[in-house]
């Protein structure tokens, strides 16, 4: 384990192997190890171009 205080986080980003119902239920398996972080499934902090969007239509 690479950290054995269990203060491991990973960002979920939504992509279709990692919301897959078998990889959902690993991370449920496997939550003493690390967490997972809540990620609204459309964030536009995740896509960099909405800022960009947003920035043009300013």
């Amino acid at each position: 384990m690479v950290f054995p205080d269990g203060s491991v986080l990973f960002q979920q980003d939504n992509a279709r192997c990692h919301a897959a119902e078998m990889i959902q239920e690993w991370f449920e398996k496997h939550d003493e190890e690390f967490k997972v972080l809540p990620w609204p499934p459309n964030s536009p902090d995740l896509n960099l171009i909405e800022h960009l969007w947003d920035v043009l239509d300013q």
